[in-house]
């Protein structure tokens, strides 16, 4: 399934119990949207990978073992600069909406301790990846906003949330339709059935499976009638 809000939450319980308090021992840039963080975790080496390429973004620990470029690009130093090293303190999701937030632990060039937020908006063709300080300001990110655009982003701009007035389906009374709701996508709204309290919950205890009826995974099986399944 598409990288919904739904999947997100999911996902973050399982990133929270794993990566978080890890530090963050190498960073690479394999390609222009997409960048490896090797997180050192309860003895492990985990690599998170934050593919930000506007047709297939999403983000997960990956085994695949990528080639990396001779030289290092700008942005790729930027990020060894502030988060090489730092702690990865929590992850967090914007209500139910595609925007993760990476907070990262480290000291400044001063040996001060800070907390560094890495932002990670999956939102189709504005998909992007932005570093911003303890003080809301943005240090650099992937791709540049100018300033006559509704949303300008660019270094020294203040980070702002992008407005989302849906409501929060882990917080709400679910009373309304699910169009009034964050993080749906069109597979996770063909499969909710009379129960919406109880679909959502499901996200809450997730059972990572492929659905070979519908050939992909998904956070459990949404899909149970006629299926066969195999969790991982």
């Amino acid at each position: 399934m598409g990288f919904d809000g739904l999947f997100i939450h999911s996902l973050l319980i399982e990133l929270n119990q794993t990566l978080v308090n890890g530090h963050i021992s190498k960073i690479t840039q394999p390609f222009a949207s997409g960048f490896v963080f090797t997180i050192r975790s309860n003895r492990k080496n985990y690599n998170l990978f934050l593919n930000s390429s506007n047709q297939n973004a999403y983000f997960g620990i990956t085994n695949k073992n990528f080639q990396n470029p001779l030289t290092a690009p700008n942005l790729l130093m930027t990020f060894r600069r502030y988060l090489l090293n730092g702690k990865l303190i929590n992850i967090l999701q914007n209500e139910n909406d595609r925007i993760v937030n990476f907070q990262i632990s480290n000291t400044n060039e001063f040996g001060d301790a800070v907390i560094y937020n890495l932002f990670f908006e999956i939102l189709g063709s504005k998909t992007n990846i932005i570093l911003v300080n303890s003080e809301k300001k943005i240090i650099d990110l992937l791709k540049k906003i100018p300033l006559y655009e509704n949303r300008p982003m660019l270094p020294g701009l203040e980070y702002q949330i992008p407005q989302n007035d849906k409501l929060n389906p882990f917080n709400a009374e679910l009373s309304q339709p699910v169009s009034a709701y964050q993080g749906f996508n069109k597979v996770s709204q063909s499969a909710v059935n009379n129960n919406l309290k109880t679909f959502i919950n499901n996200f809450n205890y997730p059972k990572p499976t492929y659905s070979i009826k519908k050939n992909d995974f998904f956070a459990w099986n949404y899909f149970k009638e006629n299926d066969a399944e195999i969790k991982k």
